[in-house]
């Protein structure tokens, strides 16, 4: 069983306004339409307390996205990867002690696999957005 929360206060809040209403923004899964679908962007880094992975849209790469107090900036330096296959993105959040999701895509793939709670995404806008941590 994975343990997923988004938490603003994580070391991976990857640009996430502190301040913002954690009730702010939540999201219904009709609303996670993704269109056309773009690819996927992942990135691997070990730390102390685990493997910490990024995952977003490839079309969210370098856009700021703002809604109410909450902002994010989906920066190269934090996200910036490889494409990958669904496959390997699920993969590669499957292993993960924290995970950073971006994009309506990965957001929704992460809810279909089980890895987010689709309570806990935050609506951005044109985007949406949801962090997972792992404990164990």
């Amino acid at each position: 069983m994975n343990d997923t929360t988004t938490n603003p206060d994580s070391e991976a809040d990857a640009g996430l306004d502190r301040d913002a209403d954690p009730d702010a923004g939540s999201t219904s899964n009709s609303e996670l339409e993704t269109g056309p679908n773009p690819s996927l962007i992942v990135t691997e880094r070990s730390t102390p307390k685990g493997l910490l992975v990024s995952v977003c849209d490839e079309d969210v790469l370098g856009e700021t996205f703002e809604h109410g107090p909450a902002s994010l900036t989906v920066t190269d330096d934090f996200y910036g990867g490889g494409t990958v296959p669904d496959d390997e993105a699920i993969d590669s959040l499957a292993r993960a002690s924290v995970a950073n999701i971006v994009g309506s895509r990965a957001v929704s793939l992460a809810i279909e696999h089980g890895f987010v709670d689709e309570g806990n995404v935050l609506d951005l806008g044109e985007t949406h957005h949801a962090q997972t941590l792992r404990f164990g």
